[in-house]
């Protein structure tokens, strides 16, 4: 992708479809419903993990469905600490197959909480509860978007003028490296994720949770 390059978001794309096909354009923006019984679900399973209170508690997302778009567990670790440093409880959603990545960032980075498989009605409802998501451009953080949860995100393969969700409480980072935003599920050299370290990623995923997170006492603790 050449600097300075504008992609439509995928939003807008979806949209255009749905009106080439008949369909009528409402201008809302995309909003999740979670029902009382997937409340009930979350509600005991942060229970079991142990986290009191889910507004101090940040979810964790280093995997994705793109092989091309999962961070080094080595950096997520690093970051994990970082956040248990600064006074959040981090929980490590996870996907299907993963609880091995869970199992061994919790190695790594103890104190970490991996989530247990759930469905995604209760995946919705624990993270409606969080202070924010933070990783990968992945599902779970367009849940959190769609729940109106902050989020922050490093973009390696995919672009985020597409996928990015619009509005100040959605940041980002990105390569720098020429061939990034390339929207290739799987890569013959993969360095982008790599090379988007705990460094790079900590301080602004620090200060966007100081301004954006859900619990100001924390911010202030992030920002020490």
């Amino acid at each position: 992708t050449l600097a300075g390059e504008r992609r439509e978001h995928a939003a807008a794309t979806h949209v255009r479809l749905a009106v080439a096909a008949g369909g009528v354009a409402d201008g809302l923006e995309a909003r999740v419903a979670v029902s009382p019984a997937a409340r009930g679900a979350a509600a005991e399973l942060l229970g079991k993990l142990g986290v009191e209170a889910p507004e101090r508690a940040v979810g964790l997302v280093a995997a994705g469905t793109w092989p091309s778009k999962t961070w080094p567990l080595s950096h997520a670790a690093v970051l994990a600490r970082r956040l248990l440093g600064a006074g959040y409880d981090v929980l490590a959603i996870l996907g299907p197959g993963e609880e091995r990545i869970g199992h061994d960032l919790e190695s790594l980075a103890p104190g970490v909480r991996p989530l247990p498989p759930c469905d995604v009605g209760v995946l919705a409802a624990v993270i409606e509860r969080l202070a924010a998501v933070v990783g990968t451009d992945s599902g779970p953080r367009h849940i959190a978007a769609a729940l109106e949860v902050p989020t922050f995100a490093w973009f390696g393969p995919t672009h985020p003028d597409t996928w990015n969700p619009a509005g100040a409480r959605h940041g980002f980072i990105r390569t720098e490296l020429p061939c990034r935003a390339c929207d290739r599920t799987h890569c013959p050299h993969w360095n982008c994720m790599p090379a988007l370290t705990p460094e790079h990623v900590s301080t602004p995923v620090l200060e966007h949770l100081a301004r954006h997170g859900r619990t100001a006492d924390l911010g202030t603790a992030a920002r020490a």
